[in-house]
């Protein structure tokens, strides 16, 4: 064997030596490999780890521990203390009103002299006035000296001041009679400018005053003047010294309510005082029909929160507030029927709020008026199957425009040529008179023969033009159908189109019947004036 043949000194390696050292080692290789790998992710976790816990500690504690302790108070809240923290915000801005008329030698109450002969106002009645449908809105405590929702047209329309101590009419034996307590109704106050606080109130809670005083919180009764009344809305202001007055409410969103919120109805029931009421909202938006004449036909329709919170006589013109102690809304009516409960309406605040800005910028809420005195047709009809002709019964016309009513009879109408001016003509079933003679349901019948078409059911009986409608040749019992393209089927349908769609110095094109024959007018609308009141 030679000297290099051996393996310790021979740099030569057998393969087999060479196969089982690489055996050997290929475990440690890899062990090597993985370590390498498993430390990357280690170092890559740990340092997510890290980041996150320094971001919760720097953003995330001091926030999830103040959300976690306003979750604590909310489930932790007492809802009466809830009820009494909002109520304590609005009550002392709440006032009574106290409507004070002349009562007279025979012991009814006297209130302004209606003007221009006009009549049929609820003075002397029972306390109780009603819409026509069950709905109280009367002076609230007192000998139903009031008008219902909106009033009659001579309870201060126009918002002419009333202050206090202003002579009445008196009594018809001339004797001057005493300013007496009429009613009683509530008020929130709700704005203070210029050394003055500013109320709303009902315009059904101030109608026929002669003076009004408003009953602070601690008792306090001040004069107050009426700024402006709106008998469509039934919504009036007032104003007294702001002298030590703090409080003002404040005014919500009616438009956020939703069915089964809880709200609260403040005010003065019967005139016990200031009390409270409480209930959910049972329907955020209803439409209710309402007479604004008292006479029982529908003129208008009034848009009301409904709640079971009770509101009676006496809460007319209070607030009704909502958990966070806003007002959303004014109490204005109650069902007050045999066997109904838990039917109180108030007017939503966001309805509210621009008639009180008009009210307190021009005194009344300016109109577009045409200037008719009407009887809805379908009314006319009914008269008729009674034997009644047109509106003899004390009922009284409707006058688009305020809503005023003239008394109960009707008027001798205008005399101009058929057709005015400007009018066009137009003949149906082709018969001179403009009605089928074959027809049985033509009718010439009514006060000087209606004489219309069988296939109108539908329109408003004109009783008397005055302004912008004589001006265009409007005449006694012409029957209007249309203004525009709208049909009209009622005084209320009149009204509505009138004050939604119209504004003061628009023209509207009236379509009516006279004698038979279509007639086409334009009228320019103007805006009531005080002495049309």
């Amino acid at each position: 064997m030679g000297l290099f043949d051996d393996d310790f000194y021979s740099t030569k390696v057998s393969r087999r030596a060479r196969v089982n050292h690489r055996e050997q080692n290929r475990f440690p290789r890899r062990s090597k490999e993985w370590g390498l790998v498993r430390l990357m992710a280690i170092s890559s976790i740990s340092g997510a780890a890290v980041a996150v816990l320094l971001f919760a500690l720097i953003f995330g504690v001091d926030r999830g521990g103040s959300a976690r302790e306003a979750d604590a108070k909310l489930q932790t809240a007492d809802p009466l203390q809830q009820t009494v923290t909002a109520s304590a915000k609005v009550r002392p801005a709440v006032v009574s009103i106290i409507n004070e008329q002349l009562m007279v030698g025979d012991g009814m109450f006297d209130g302004p002299e209606p003007e221009d002969g006009a009549s049929g106002d609820a003075r002397g009645g029972n306390g109780r006035q009603q819409n026509g449908n069950g709905l109280d809105q009367a002076p609230d405590n007192g000998s139903g000296s009031g008008s219902g929702s909106g009033g009659e047209g001579d309870a201060g329309a126009g918002g002419s001041d009333q202050p206090e101590g202003s002579a009445g009419s008196g009594s018809g034996d001339g004797e001057a009679g005493t300013l007496e307590e009429a009613s009683v109704g509530s008020g929130v106050i709700f704005s203070k400018k210029d050394g003055k606080a500013y109320i709303i109130t009902n315009n059904h809670v101030v109608a026929d005053a002669v003076a009004v005083k408003a009953v602070l919180q601690d008792g306090e009764e001040r004069p107050a003047t009426i700024v402006g009344v709106d008998p469509v809305t039934d919504l009036a202001v007032l104003a007294i010294d702001d002298k030590g007055i703090d409080t003002v409410a404040k005014i919500g969103d009616s438009s956020k309510l939703q069915s089964g919120e809880m709200v609260m109805a403040i005010g003065n029931p019967l005139g016990l005082g200031e009390s409270l009421t409480m209930g959910v909202v049972s329907k955020t938006q209803q439409i209710i029909p309402v007479s604004l004449n008292q006479d029982g036909n529908f003129d208008w329709e009034q848009e009301v929160i409904q709640t079971d919170a009770s509101i009676n006589e006496g809460n007319s013109g209070g607030p009704l507030i909502d958990l966070h102690g806003n007002v959303i809304g004014i109490n204005s009516m109650k069902v007050s029927d045999l066997g109904v409960e838990g039917l109180g309406f108030a007017l939503p605040i966001n309805n509210v709020m621009p008639v009180i800005e008009d009210l307190i910028e021009y005194g009344k809420v300016p109109r577009p008026y045409l200037g008719v005195y009407t009887l809805d047709l379908a009314q006319y009809y009914a008269q008729m199957s009674f034997g009644i002709q047109g509106g003899t019964d004390g009922t009284g016309p409707d006058e688009e425009g305020e809503g005023s009513g003239s008394g109960g009879t009707d008027k001798d109408g205008g005399s101009g040529d058929k057709g005015g001016p400007g009018a066009d003509t137009e003949t149906e079933n082709g018969s001179p008179d403009g009605t089928d003679p074959n027809s049985s349901e033509s009718d010439s019948s009514g006060p000087g023969g209606l004489n219309l078409p069988a296939k109108v059911k539908e329109g408003v009986i004109v009783l008397e033009a005055v302004g912008p409608a004589k001006e265009a040749g409007l005449e006694f019992n012409d029957v209007i159908v249309k203004l525009d393209k709208q049909d009209i089927g009622s005084t209320m349908a009149l009204r509505k189109y009138l004050y939604d769609s119209k504004k003061i110095g628009d023209k509207v094109v009236v379509t009516f019947y006279r004698d038979g024959q279509k007639h086409t007018a334009t009228i320019t609308l103007d805006e009531k004036g005080d002495e049309d009141q």
